[in-house]
């Protein structure tokens, strides 16, 4: 049975429940469903009798049971068919912290401890070039307000997140009628990157074969997109200041300037902030290109996105009626994804290339790289000194999925530490 084929029956989240309420399931069906879980007990299961009812032929008339005491929860498998599972282990019962993936039978869900408030609300419009469900709504909101003004825009993230996707979808919704142009700061060596953004004359330089309009004069009335600008050198970021300021751009080996009209987009993976504070970018540089700034979340920071985006991967690569089991998608929410969205593609296009001959995508087809560890996974990190381990607590208020990353460990090894060091971790939330 494929996910899409899975339906939900609970009660809607009533407005400001979650805030309430704090906890709930978020379920990932076809437009996610967030359900908040209120009472001491909630059983779910396919049949009409419970109060969380999911219309799941791999699920069982009573699947299974989570359990509310205080602030704490905890799941426990009612005997079902098809098993119950937590972060891809089946269980008889097992505490849930936040970010817990669940499966009833067929059925994904995450488990929000504290947010289930967030995901509520309408999803990104399927006509925007990115997918994205309600906590990636805020995002393509503020593009939406400022695609149609000339402020510049800085965005921010990590590698794969989808900048530059975010950038054309600002040009796209802009009233300019020039082209998108496209550059990566990193790629240009540093001698040939200033001929490169603002062109060049004939003989200006050993190499200069030829006259070179530059970028800036190639995008004239349209948008210019600086990926990485984070790297650009100390001489570049004068001129480039010096364009955004005058609206007008000299060639090297020229004296005259050139007026264009090209509004700046810019992007970085870097903390810009910690790089002026060091003088290697220009605090007047910064303040230009960040006239607006928006931040990419991580893909591991909206997992609930992964199915659809799946879908959208799979139709892109030519196989839009291709289903994923619910055990396909579960190892794909599992995985960490360090490389964002651009890997996910890449997986997709891979799995694809592949099996894409199959009728439906199984956990056979899961490649070797995103298999889960076989048994219990084991404590290989040195947990004497707690203080690192209080002092992440602090800065994620116990977030226990967040210490975790930073720390470059597994949840369960921070349990294991949080609980040989008595530390409760209620208290830092």
């Amino acid at each position: 049975m494929s996910l899409s084929e899975t339906r939900l029956r609970a009660p809607d989240l009533p407005p400001g429940a979650g805030a309430k309420t704090g906890a709930g399931l978020v379920f990932l069906t076809t437009g996610l469903k967030a359900v908040a879980l209120t009472a001491e007990s909630t059983v779910v299961g396919r049949g009409d009798e419970v109060p969380l009812k999911i219309d799941d032929p791999d699920a069982s008339r009573a699947h299974a049971e989570v359990v509310r005491e205080g602030d704490r929860f905890a799941v426990r498998d009612l005997g079902s068919t098809n098993g119950t599972f937590v972060n891809g282990r089946r269980i008889k019962e097992g505490a849930l912290e936040e970010g817990d993936l669940v499966r009833f039978g067929g059925t994904l869900a995450i488990f929000a401890l504290e947010n289930i408030a967030e995901f509520q609300g309408e999803a990104v419009p399927p006509e925007a070039a990115f997918v994205g469900g309600p906590r990636a709504r805020p995002a393509w909101e503020g593009l939406k307000r400022v695609a149609g003004t000339d402020l510049r825009v800085l965005i921010l993230g990590e590698s794969g997140t989808g900048k530059e996707l975010y950038a054309r979808e600002i040009h796209r919704l802009s009233l300019r009628k020039g082209p998108f142009l496209a550059l990566n700061c990193g790629a240009v060596p540093e001698t040939l990157l200033e001929g490169t953004l603002f062109g060049h004359k004939k003989g200006a330089f050993t190499g200069a074969e030829q006259n070179r309009a530059g970028y800036f004069r190639d995008a004239d009335g349209g948008t210019l997109f600086l990926d990485e600008v984070g790297e650009m050198a100390p001489t570049a970021q004068v001129k480039l200041l010096r364009v955004l300021q005058e609206g007008e751009v000299t060639p090297v080996g020229e004296t005259v300037p050139i007026k264009v009209d090209v509004r700046v987009l810019a992007a970085t993976n870097q903390e810009l902030k910690e790089l002026v504070k060091a003088g290697k970018f220009r605090k007047d540089l910064y303040a230009r290109l960040k006239e607006y700034s928006v931040r990419l979340p991580r893909l591991s920071e909206r997992r609930e996105d992964i199915p659809p985006l799946i879908r959208a991967l799979l139709a892109r690569a030519g196989k839009p009626g291709l289903e994923a089991s619910p055990e396909f998608l579960e190892r794909m929410l599992l995985y960490p994804w360090p490389f964002n969205v651009r890997e996910l593609d890449a997986t997709i296009r891979k799995v694809v290339a592949l099996h894409g001959d199959a009728t439906e995508l199984s956990l056979a087809h899961v490649p070797e790289e995103l298999a889960l560890p076989e048994g219990p996974e084991t404590d290989a990190v040195a947990v004497d000194d707690e203080a690192p381990l209080r002092a992440s607590l602090v800065k994620h208020r116990g977030n226990v999925s967040r210490v975790a990353e930073e720390l470059s460990m597994t949840r369960q090894q921070v349990y294991r530490w949080v609980e040989r060091s008595g530390i409760d971790v209620r208290k830092f939330r």
